[in-house]
């Protein structure tokens, strides 16, 4: 479990470092307006996860009860089946629903100043293919997690962001290509993950001839049927919630402040990045542990993540605290764009450590099929949004937004965290607080009131070189995460361990 976390955790972080590294190359080759428009696009793409209505998540458990023993195969090849023909009938719905509505969004939806309103449709109608392409992709790559191929999945994932982002780069810079074939490009290499997703699924689940497909009606599908709803539920909340913000800073501000936006909100997404292939990979596991009705092992294994969350959390929101400004602005070369996003970016940074933090309830709920209460705190959680964004971009601009999105984390875990967790035990919540949450915190506060006293921010923008700049970010990153997990007395108890059994070999 170890190492599928740890695998899933490397992917992760260098599709997040790739991603975020190659900003640059775009703003400054195709400009921000352009940049602008790939951020919206991405949107878009993350907007196919309203069809997903809770099959993604389906997939993945059954698959994981599959593997457990817990479910049969005829049982299991014909909910596979099915989902995969709704997959295929939902994107091609939306894809060509993008593609016919690609004028409307260049000409009425984004402000566009210098492209031409031509070219952007054409591009929206190529992402409309992409878009497609990435959604059944989804399908496969859930069964294969859910099926516990972590480790294969984690290293196709990082062959996959090398050719998306990375080989792109030689192609901006040194050949010149234009944005119209950096979208051809970004078809192609989403084609290649597809297919190579196909045939890995088949390898590892080959159909049986004699298998016949079961109907939906069948009494069997119904406790999966049921669960797809809620967690479909859950994931369009979820969808919305997370992509409010985009779709109001795309209509309040101009296209190229929206480009800026998108690169803040992008960089703080790097803490969920780093926090959430932890959460993915207990997943499978809690639930097989649960499906077995081994509840003690399930609510050890939350207890730890919620510590190592915590400490992964707000070490980094310190990183960006100190480093943030000098950070941005040696990722893109001068101090206008770290001041146009470092606000933002750290505001969005502390709210993205709540989220992570209340992140990790999410799979004992999912893995017990306890949505229902779960999606009603996320429905309360959207219309609070919806009426918060507006307000705050018109009258604060982003920087309001970011406070929003923050006080609404911070809500969430006070309010509804105590109850989610009590669906499994009473004393979950209190304990969480007391012996980790609290002490962490405390620990923060102390650390950050030094930097204060030190004045360390000030200090590091005085450093001119990038790679030392990045190096000692990365190394005082290390450090906080060590000072974090030896303040509490088991993580010593098991350093001490291994160098008592490390001198007793030697």
């Amino acid at each position: 479990m170890f190492k599928s976390a740890g695998w899933n955790w490397f992917s992760q972080l260098y599709i997040a470092i790739a991603g975020i590294a190659v900003i640059p190359v775009y703003i400054k080759y195709f400009g921000a307006e352009v940049y602008g428009l790939i951020a919206f696009m991405l949107t878009l793409q993350m907007l196919m996860s309203l069809l997903d209505v809770g099959f993604s998540a389906s997939l993945s458990r059954e698959a994981s009860r599959y593997r457990a023993g817990a479910s049969e195969l005829r049982f299991f090849h014909s909910f596979l089946t099915i989902i995969l023909r709704v997959f295929l009938c939902s994107g091609i719905v939306l894809a060509f629903s993008i593609f016919f509505a690609a004028l409307f969004l260049a000409t009425q939806w984004l402000e566009v100043n210098e492209m031409d309103l031509n070219l952007v449709t054409y591009l929206l109608q190529i992402s409309a293919l992409t878009i497609f392409c990435r959604w059944l992709a989804t399908f496969f790559r859930s069964v294969l997690f859910g099926y516990e191929d972590i480790i294969w999945l984690a290293k196709f994932t990082t062959v996959v962001a090398t050719l998306r982002f990375l080989l792109v780069v030689p192609l901006i810079v040194y050949w010149q290509i234009d944005v119209e074939f950096y979208f051809y490009y970004q078809f192609f290499v989403q084609l290649f993950e597809l297919l190579v997703l196909v045939g890995r699924k088949h390898k590892l689940l080959p159909v049986a001839k004699d298998t016949v497909t079961m109907s939906l009606f069948d009494e069997a599908f119904k406790a999966p049927v049921k669960f797809t709803l809620a967690a479909g539920g859950a994931t369009i909340l979820w969808v919305l919630i997370s992509q409010a913000d985009k779709f109001f800073a795309s209509t309040f501000l101009s296209l190229a402040d929206y480009g800026y936006f998108h690169v803040a909100v992008m960089a703080a997404g790097l803490i969920t990045l780093i926090t959430a292939p932890l959460v993915q990979a207990m997943q499978p596991r809690v639930t097989t542990f649960l499906a077995t009705g081994d509840l003690d092992s399930a609510l050890n294994i939350v207890r730890q993540l919620f510590d190592f969350m915590t400490v992964m959390s707000v070490s980094t929101v310190l990183v960006v605290y100190i480093f943030g400004f000098s950070l941005l602005r040696a990722w893109y070369g001068e101090s206008g764009f770290a001041e146009r996003t470092y606000q933002v970016f750290l505001i969005y940074s502390a709210a993205t450590a709540v989220l992570a933090i209340n992140s990790c309830s999410y799979i004992l709920d999912y893995a017990a099929g306890k949505i229902r209460l779960r999606n009603y705190f996320s429905l309360a959680m959207l219309l609070l949004l919806l009426v918060a964004y507006p307000l705050s971009f018109y009258y604060f601009s982003s920087v309001g937004a970011a406070f929003v999105w923050l006080g609404i984390n911070v809500l969430y875990f006070i309010v509804a965290q105590p109850l989610l967790l009590s669906q499994h035990s009473s004393a979950l919540y209190p304990n969480l607080v007391q012996r980790t949450i609290l002490p962490r915190l405390l620990l923060c506060i102390c650390l950050t009131a030094a930097c204060f006293v030190l004045d360390l921010p000030a200090v590091f923008q005085l450093i001119e070189s990038r790679i030392g700049l990045f190096v000692m970010a990365g190394f005082s990153w290390i450090i906080l995460i060590v000072i974090f997990l030896l303040a509490k007395a088991e993580p010593r108890a098991f350093l001490l361990n291994k160098l008592s059994d490390y001198y007793e070999r030697t």
